[in-house]
């Protein structure tokens, strides 16, 4: 019996941390995966004397409103939760986590409408 709980305590342990690391690693294989297929594009067209369209070459502009969602989910997200912790008397002060979190998302955004215009 005790044999058993250590198997799921220790599955338990590499699906917690496994999970994550293997999402992340994903994620950069992927992005890799893409930028060197732009690569590879750029040369073929090099190599054909053809002109390399801008779009190829530029970084991907970050579009704000993205920010701004992010932080509005946040906000939303840290207060709810702080009402859920707070009604079943658990530490309501959690809740400021994502709460805080998503108020500098929207410092962000905030500050970078201003600059841009």
């Amino acid at each position: 019996m005790e044999t058993s709980v250590a198997v799921v305590a220790i599955l338990g342990l590499l699906v917690s941390f496994g999970l994550p690391l293997a999402l992340v690693a994903l994620v950069l294989a992927y992005k890799h995966r893409k930028l060197r297929m732009s690569h590879e594009t750029i040369a073929r067209l090099a190599e054909k004397g053809l002109p390399v369209p801008p779009e190829l070459v530029e970084p991907p502009s970050r579009r704000t409103s993205a920010t701004l969602r992010g932080g509005l989910v946040l906000v939303a997200l840290g207060i709810a939760l702080a009402i859920f912790l707070k009604e079943v008397e658990g530490p309501w002060s959690i809740g400021l986590i994502p709460g805080l979190m998503g108020l500098a998302l929207l410092l962000s955004w905030h500050i970078e409408r201003r600059s841009a215009g």
